[in-house]
């Protein structure tokens, strides 16, 4: 109709009082059109609004338009845009993408929602949902695969705090499945080493403590003379006295005047 035809003349313009005319004109023929009762004028307006820079009112409008069962098409394209655009501008994202989710849970766009699901899920430190969400997407590209060998970790991290172990294990083992972040990678062996002795599985904890010294970043990291220590008693929990010695000198001969605390572990 002429509405459209002005946004795309708008949107070809590159005199910007001309495109902005324009827009002007296509929604008072859009908001016209609404009056007789046409609600397929609520979609062709959030799109009148977004082309022309107006996110939230774009927002609000593709919202409306997502309400109306006239077209299942128009209402499902509109309820992706009212969810996409809360997660740009920072709108409950959570309440409109989970919405989007549930309502069109085959849609082909819905691992889109996901991933910024898990955005949001991953900035706001809730862990255990972002890796729900990053779960649901069954094709990971390695934008996708970096921030779950983030998140796994940190979730990861949590569980160690909380002293459950054992799931604080399966988390780190999911970290590594990729190594994207070669800190995360050896941050990953070393805490899987703590939880493992703490399990009392000494010969296995000495396994992944030794996997972090060889890890490529763990040269690093403050923890790389604290991992000495750990090793000498975990190889004194097995009676190999031996080696405890030799890792406690290491340890001592690289001391720092401050023994520094190892709780402060999660990635940011």
């Amino acid at each position: 109709d002429w509405a459209t035809t002005l946004m795309s003349l708008a949107c070809h313009s590159y005199d910007s009082a001309e495109a902005d005319q324009l827009y002007r004109d296509a929604e008072h023929k859009i908001l016209a059109t609404l009056r007789l009762g046409n609600l397929h004028a609520y979609y062709h307006l959030a799109y009148c609004y977004f082309l022309n820079g107006d996110k939230e009112f774009a927002r609000l409008t593709f919202r409306t338009a997502s309400k109306m069962e006239f077209d299942l098409n128009i209402q499902e394209d509109a309820a992706f845009n009212y969810a996409k655009l809360s997660y740009d501008l920072n709108l409950n994202p959570i309440f409109a993408l989970t919405g989007y989710i549930e309502k069109y849970p085959e849609n082909t766009r819905v691992e889109e929602a996901y991933e910024s699901l898990s955005t949001v899920y991953f900035t706001t430190k809730n862990y255990k949902k972002a890796l729900q969400a990053l779960d649901k997407i069954t094709d990971k590209n390695i934008k996708l695969k970096e921030a779950y060998q983030r998140i796994a970790y940190n979730r990861g991290v949590e569980l160690f705090n909380d002293e459950n172990m054992q799931e604080a294990l399966a988390l780190f083992d999911n970290s590594l499945n990729y190594s994207y972040d070669k800190k995360i990678e050896a941050l990953c062996y070393y805490w899987k080493g703590d939880a493992l002795y703490r399990l009392k599985k000494y010969d296995l904890a000495v396994k992944s403590y030794e996997q972090f010294i060889y890890a490529p970043a763990s040269f690093s990291l403050p923890l790389f003379n604290t991992v000495n220590y750990d090793l000498g008693y975990a190889y004194f929990q097995l009676a190999d006295y031996a080696n405890s010695n030799t890792w406690f000198r290491k340890f001592v001969r690289h001391i720092t005047p401050v023994f520094e605390d190892k709780r402060s572990k999660t990635i940011r």
